[in-house]
């Protein structure tokens, strides 16, 4: 089973708590989530929420969205009327470790969506050899192999975001994502405490029950 929660930073409260099925597509679950999004709101989901059609509905919404991209993901530029992809790959050769550079106006997929900023950042070793530990670890519990662009692309942090460049550089929208580990630290007092990760396999059953209030 899988447990979707979205909750509000600021004042704690609970947007969205559901149990679906391992197998229920988290990105499908962010796009018809969108009915708690009001305007000015900053959404931070992680990157198996990444969706281009719940990008656009938050910016359509008047809200704001920081979220990592998702390496299959092209990107492109529009020059002198022409589309031209990206080429991360030699934009990152020249950067030094920890050293980071922003792009404005860039699209995505082949919807091309608008996005207002790019922030490239290439990782320290430390933080490199950190990712990596965790990749080989993910992908032998799936026996799966990485491809060779994801892989290489593992060595940068790239964040796509809506947010005016006047009132947050590039660093603080680093902060700004960072902020998402917090609902990690949840999920993790919740293994602890409820055991979560221990639940025994159950036969299904269904059942119905009515309630009436006194």
């Amino acid at each position: 089973m899988k447990i979707q929660f979205e909750y509000d930073l600021l004042s704690g409260a609970c947007l969205q708590l559901c149990v679906q099925s391992a197998n229920d597509s988290d990105a499908r679950f962010a796009y018809h989530a969108q009915h708690t999004i009001l305007p000015n709101d900053l959404c931070i989901r992680d990157l198996g929420f990444f969706s281009v059609a719940a990008l656009a509905e938050i910016d359509a919404r008047g809200a704001y969205s920081i979220t990592r991209l998702r390496s299959d993901m092209k990107v492109y530029i529009k020059e002198n009327g022409q589309w031209k992809e990206w080429d991360w790959e030699s934009l990152g050769n020249q950067l030094e470790e920890g050293e980071s550079v922003e792009m404005e106006h860039v699209y995505i997929g082949h919807e091309r969506l608008y996005i207002p900023r790019l922030i490239f950042r290439r990782l320290t070793a430390e933080e490199w050899q950190k990712r990596m530990a965790y990749v080989r670890k993910k992908g032998k519990r799936k026996g799966k192999a990485l491809a060779r662009q994801t892989l290489e692309q593992k060595k940068y942090h790239i964040l796509l975001t809506n947010l005016p460049q006047e009132s947050f550089d590039g660093q603080q929208v680093y902060e700004l994502y960072s902020l998402r580990w917090q609902i990690e630290l949840l999920f993790k007092a919740w293994k602890s405490v409820f055991d979560l990760e221990k639940v025994k396999e159950m036969k299904k059953n269904v059942s119905n029950a009515i309630y009436t209030g006194r």
